[in-house]
């Protein structure tokens, strides 16, 4: 399976939590998640890596592949997006509430393939 373009419902309620939410409680990192991004991206605040995933969702027909993750329960994208002039790669969890995300990843790419390349 290759990348497809992220399904549209999805992109569009994690831009409104991203819009909305407020860290910690609508949008959750992952501890490895937060020191991973703060590593990378050289000190940026988390909003900003999260703002650069918005603007990447919000335009054109993002790619990526859906993941497989039991818990929390959900529905999970992992990607390519651009940040500071640099790749980097995402996968952010929607909890079924659709009110909740979990960024498990936002950091540089080991690669840029993805599990569905």
């Amino acid at each position: 399976m290759a990348r497809s373009e992220i399904p549209a419902p999805w992109r569009k309620r994690v831009c409104a939590v991203l819009k909305e939410g407020a860290h910690g409680k609508q949008i959750q990192w992952t501890i490895d998640a937060a020191k991973r991004f703060e590593s990378d991206s050289f000190g940026s605040w988390p909003f900003q890596g999260t703002d650069a995933v918005a603007a990447f969702l919000s335009t054109g027909k993002p790619l990526g592949c859906p993941v497989t993750m039991t818990d929390p329960p959900g529905e999970t994208y992992e990607f390519i997006f651009p940040f500071g002039g640099r790749d980097f790669y995402g996968k952010i969890l929607l909890m079924n509430d659709i009110k909740t995300i979990k960024v498990f990843s936002l950091h540089l790419p080991a690669n840029l393939k993805l599990r569905c390349d």
